[in-house]
């Protein structure tokens, strides 16, 4: 089949454009950005479909959507195992392999046999419906938190995101091993071997890139060339994976989290900056183009008649996860709350818009009516799932008690005083000839880039805390002066006993609430000790002698504000002299 590639371009340059913007407008508003491009997919489709002679033809293209989905998936996950803490997830390990092994085997059964018995499907097409549904995506949800200033727990931030990138491969393997070929054929034909190869070939042939890759890392320097083996070694895992038979997916996710921790092939590290910013850029642009074809390939007008059947599946679902993770953990130290939080958050995402393009194409020939069922039904559910837990879950979070909140000011004072002092070591290395200029200035460049952008960001913040806090002493004050006006009227009898109680005590609750914002925001006892503990730890790692030597060379560089006298240390023109001199420990 020839394809035609400029229509294909032409599609490709629309989607991009709309969706960045799109997805980024769903960020602000700390919403998951599955439902929004979803959404556009289906009005791009619609309004295509107005048009005497269409923009674009789907269908004629050739587009193999299920190709694009799994293209994107893989991408994700192996970005996923790249920024993957394996440290952190060896002490989270037993919920981690429960939760993506037992934990989505008895999702999917809890939502097959449910829907088999709730709207009368066969056995195969209910439990093939679960398995789509089993994979989670809490990368979304992660998103809610950290745009509105709070952070989870890194315990359930490890669980979740170790579960959501393993129980993506389970996933894969349950539906296309197991249960779309039994919805292809109507009978379950196992085979094991098949199945295990699925399996161990994806983890064998993942970690040998991985392991691949680090040995070229080895032996190259810059950010770009590193940045372009990891592409290479993704590329190279996914179709090695795909041409033996085994899972692409799979081989991705390994080969990124022997990238991601070259300690566990006994590799040096190597610097991430670049690769990590490629791959998240290469995995955003898979979800908007995944996700707004896919729902471009979607009629609402067909899935009108799914809505019941999308409605009571949509319950099934919110209802099994919590069960099958309540299952799982039994006897896991997690309290209730976080079991509750981690069921609930078991959002649907690009695993599952995946599952759903690769079980469409798989089934639309043999059983077209199955196809046209799981499709619409599918997609039904994946937007109302996405609707309702992307509006409830910050609630959840709050209710159960697993948001730990972020004091972003105190975040950004510790990393200027962490930045500059790599700055000052590095000049130091200048002074010393340990290090040439030019190499100086290779090094030293994004730390100064990045100690502007800290002080631009911080005098933003404490801008708007002092305007916070002025709008909050002012509340009080009003509140205070009301109280006043309450007893002068109860005086000259204008107002009763009884109304003048009510009011007081509602304004006294009021006053005691302000008084304990302004505590929090103008308390600096706890920054003050992050800044002794940070520079305990810096004048450890520069084996300082004396501490006046180290303010000595604060002092040299907080001097230095022309450009045009930065000989030897760069372009840094405002290292606030507080972070680096006023609060250094005796």
């Amino acid at each position: 089949m020839q394809v035609a590639i400029d229509p294909i371009l032409f599609l490709i340059a629309i989607v991009v454009v709309i969706g960045i913007f799109v997805a980024r407008a769903a960020e602000h508003r700390k919403f998951p950005r599955t439902l929004p491009l979803i959404l556009t997919g289906i009005a791009l489709g619609v309004l295509n479909s107005l048009f005497s002679t269409p923009l674009f033809d789907l269908q004629g293209m050739g587009i193999p959507i299920e190709i694009v989905a799994t293209l994107a998936l893989s991408a994700v996950l192996f970005r996923e195992g790249l920024v993957l803490d394996v440290d952190a997830l060896k002490r989270n390990v037993k919920p981690v392999i429960l939760l993506a092994s037992l934990g989505t085997v008895l999702t999917t059964f809890l939502i097959g046999i449910l829907g088999q018995f709730a709207f009368e499907l066969t056995l195969i097409l209910a439990l093939l419906f679960g398995a789509i549904f089993s994979p989670t995506d809490p990368a979304a949800t992660f998103a809610l938190f950290e745009g509105g200033g709070t952070k989870i727990k890194k315990k359930l931030e490890t669980t979740l995101g170790g579960e959501s990138a393993f129980n993506d491969a389970v996933g894969i393997v349950i539906v296309t091993r197991i249960f779309l070929p039994a919805a292809q054929t109507n009978q379950f034909q196992l085979n094991v071997l098949l199945i295990v190869w699925t399996l161990i070939g994806g983890i064998i042939i993942g970690f040998a890139s991985g392991w691949l890759g680090n040995l070229l890392i080895a032996r190259v320097r810059r950010k770009m060339e590193i940045s372009l083996i990891t592409l290479s070694v993704g590329l190279l895992a996914f179709s090695l994976a795909e041409l033996s038979g085994s899972s692409g997916a799979i081989a991705a996710l390994l080969a990124g989290i022997t990238l991601g921790s070259p300690h566990i092939v006994r590799k040096p590290p190597f610097p991430k900056e670049g690769t990590l910013e490629l791959w998240g850029n290469i995995s955003f642009l898979g979800e908007i183009v995944a996700f707004i074809l896919i729902g471009a390939f979607f009629n609402p007008l067909e899935a009108i008649a799914f809505i019941p059947l999308a409605l009571f599946m949509t319950a099934i679902i919110l209802i099994s996860r919590p069960v099958a993770v309540l299952i799982s953990t039994l006897g896991i130290d997690l309290s209730l709350g976080e079991k509750l939080f981690v069921g609930w958050t078991g959002m649907r995402g690009l695993a599952t818009a995946a599952l759903v393009a690769i079980s469409f194409e798989g089934l639309h020939l043999s059983n077209a009516t199955s196809a046209t069922a799981i499709l619409n039904a599918s997609m039904l559910v994946l937007l109302f799932t996405s609707a309702i837990q992307g509006l409830s879950i910050p609630l959840i979070a709050a209710e159960t008690n697993v948001v730990e909140e972020i004091d972003e000011l105190e975040e950004i004072t510790a990393k200027q005083i962490a930045t500059a002092a790599v700055i000052l070591r590095l000049h130091e290395a200048l002074e010393n000839k340990e290090i040439g200029r030019l190499a100086y200035t290779r090094l030293a460049t994004p730390f100064q880039d990045e100690y502007r952008i800290l002080t631009e960001r911080k005098k933003s913040l404490e801008t708007e805390q002092r305007n916070v806090i002025r709008a909050l002493k002012l509340e009080l004050e009003s509140y205070m002066n009301a109280i006043d006006r309450l007893y002068e009227a109860l005086e000259v009898c204008d107002i009763g006993d009884r109304s003048c109680e009510d009011l007081v005590h509602q304004y006294e609750r009021r006053i005691q609430e302000v008084e304990a914002q302004l505590l929090r925001l103008t308390e600096p006892a706890e920054r003050s000790s992050l800044k002794e503990r940070l520079f305990g730890s810096i004048r450890r790692v520069l084996n300082r002698k004396k501490v006046s030597e180290e303010t000595g060379k604060v002092e040299k560089v907080v001097d230095i504000e022309d450009v045009g006298e930065l000989k030897d240390l760069g372009e840094i023109e405002d290292i606030d002299s507080n972070d680096l001199n006023n609060e250094l420990p005796e």
